[in-house]
């Protein structure tokens, strides 16, 4: 393919929607391309954070996670706006749930959420974080299609948690099966099973039974990055690291 014709250096992040690339580009905002047009279209004078720093929203917003700390997002039309309810601190993880609910993840102040109906407006009240989860760390956050929370942390494994009773459900560690506590990416595959890359190797929990399945000798001695992974349609998982780069084919695996 014929790469796009661009000076970039750092990126921060990458988030498609349909015919437009958002490429986060550390200290210089985020360009939108034109995948079909292989051109900028469009750049946005807002600085993100590494990782998972761009969501779009059910309702047409992109979040972005802000380098100075918070969020702010940015409507269809092309408005942008702070959400003044999010308190100003390193955002490293956004997700969302069918409840009406953003669920954000720190690595410094735990877990909080915020109604999707009040991003707009200017309540001046500011969220107070960490109201959920005694863990403080959290590396990712993943929400999947029974409405459950799935939390990576640095140091205590994967949390369960289901966001419509504010309750823990389970929690994985090295004790259930998981080759390391320190998780950096969460992902779903095809079949509904949960992957995590882990500091000594990959992980697979069937989400309705909750068996553990290790995989410690793929990867097992890469230096994964948080949310550096792709499920793809075609039953391929991709996960990125410091020194190596992992497919999967997730049917192979399945034993």
């Amino acid at each position: 393919d014929k790469a796009f014709d661009m000076d970039y250096f750092t990126i921060q992040c990458l988030l498609r929607d349909d015919d437009r690339l958002y490429v986060s580009i550390y200290g210089r905002g985020v360009d939108v391309l034109s995948l079909s047009r292989r051109k900028i279209i469009d750049k946005i004078k807002l600085n993100t954070i590494e990782g998972n720093s761009i969501f779009k929203l059910s309702n047409g917003y992109l979040i972005f996670s802000l380098e100075e700390g918070g969020c702010a997002y940015r409507k269809p039309n092309g408005e942008i706006k702070r959400i003044k309810r999010i308190p100003q601190i390193p955002i490293v993880g956004v997700s969302e749930d069918s409840y009406g609910n953003l669920w954000f993840v720190t690595h410094a102040y735990g877990l909080f959420s915020l109604k999707i109906s009040e991003i707009d407006k200017d309540i001046l009240d500011t969220i107070v974080p960490n109201q959920y989860v005694s863990n403080q760390n959290l590396t990712s956050i993943f929400c999947d299609e029974g409405n459950r929370i799935w939390l990576g942390t640095k140091d205590e494994g994967i949390i369960l948690f289901n966001p419509s009773d504010r309750e823990v459900i389970k929690t994985f560690d090295e004790t259930s099966g998981l080759p390391s506590n320190t998780i950096f990416s969460i992902l779903k595959d095809n079949n509904n099973n949960i992957w995590a890359t882990t500091g000594k190797g990959i992980v697979r929990i069937d989400s309705r039974t909750f068996a553990v399945k290790s995989f410690a000798y793929i990867g097992k001695e890469i230096q994964y990055n948080s949310y550096c992974e792709l499920s793809t349609k075609t039953d391929h998982l991709y996960f990125g690291g410091m020194n190596c780069f992992i497919s999967l084919d997730q049917d192979a695996l399945i034993t």
